[in-house]
């Protein structure tokens, strides 16, 4: 019996059923003056992209803006383009969900704005999220907060 245990110990069998459950993180940018945010999938990870929260804040500028997620590969080339339907004025804070299951309900009235998120949404090493305003109005002073869950998987065989 103990050279069984030895063997498995010794044996990749752990490290292969380790990198398959599911471990949740959670990836955040709190840093303000900034409403346009960029997350890379770490090498040796694949992301499996679960929620992502966005508070932005807008600042006294006139202008409408645009929140877009916008999934690329490591070569930039874009795979995926999620809109949130709406446009956020000047001087006002909104909150945006994207998510699994998440119904489409988009008013700025309510303050929420809530997108769904295609399922089985899996990012290799290199490929990145960026959570921004495609209107481009006042990125360093409107403020931005993003809390993003994942699953992420560990690949690196070790």
């Amino acid at each position: 019996m103990e050279s069984l245990i030895q063997d498995i110990a010794n044996s990749n069998l752990i490290a292969s059923v380790v990198r398959n459950i599911p471990n949740p993180v959670l990836q955040e940018d709190e840093i303000l003056n900034d409403s346009d945010k960029t997350f890379t999938v770490p090498a040796t990870k694949i992301w499996q992209i679960l929620y992502c929260y966005v508070e932005l804040s807008t600042s006294a500028i006139t202008g409408n803006r645009n929140l877009d997620i916008l999934f690329t590969d490591s070569s930039d080339d874009v795979i995926l383009n999620l809109n949130s339907f709406i446009s956020q004025s000047e001087d006002c804070a909104c909150n945006y969900i994207f998510g699994n299951g998440t119904p489409l309900n988009a008013s700025e009235a309510l303050d929420l704005v809530q997108v769904p998120l295609p399922s089985g949404l899996y990012l290799p090493a290199g490929y990145k999220i960026r959570i921004y305003d495609s209107a481009v109005i006042d990125p360093t002073h409107d403020d931005m907060i993003v809390h993003l869950i994942i699953n992420q998987f560990d690949i690196s065989g070790n």
